[in-house]
């Protein structure tokens, strides 16, 4: 499959993740949809190029229109720790982003395994980060 098929698909499915706003206008996104939305784009991104992204930039040359989540990124709101990289399958996988204060009142983190949960801020704390 070319990328731009690919990025299409990626993007296709990164919609989905959204619920419909009852006014028929766009939702906002939430913090757990846009994690969700950037493990599928750390997954895309590791797949295509076989190491993991370091930056935003990165993210933007498999598909060129980023979604929310990378707004997210640049303005601060979503922490990444890059070069830690995509592994599905990781058992007692690493925090690979998180909300930018989860450290001090708890929120939603991204493992490198792709899933998205809920941690307190002990959780966080605890928690192994990816490298």
């Amino acid at each position: 499959m070319n990328r731009v098929v690919m990025a299409a698909v990626v993007l296709a499915g990164l919609g989905g993740c959204r619920q419909a706003a009852p006014t028929g206008s766009a939702a906002p996104a939430t913090a757990e949809s846009e994690l969700r939305d950037l493990g599928e784009l750390f997954r895309y991104f590791a797949q295509e190029n076989k190491r993991p992204a370091r930056n935003v930039a990165d993210l933007g040359r498999v598909v060129p229109e980023l979604p929310p989540a990378a707004r997210a990124v640049d303005e601060g709101r979503i922490v990444v720790l890059w070069g830690g990289g995509y592994a599905p399958g990781a058992r007692g996988s690493a925090v690979l982003a998180y909300e930018k204060d989860v450290s001090t009142t708890g929120g939603w983190v991204l493992l490198q395994d792709g899933s998205v949960k809920q941690m307190t801020a002990a959780e966080f704390q605890s928690a192994p980060k990816a490298k």
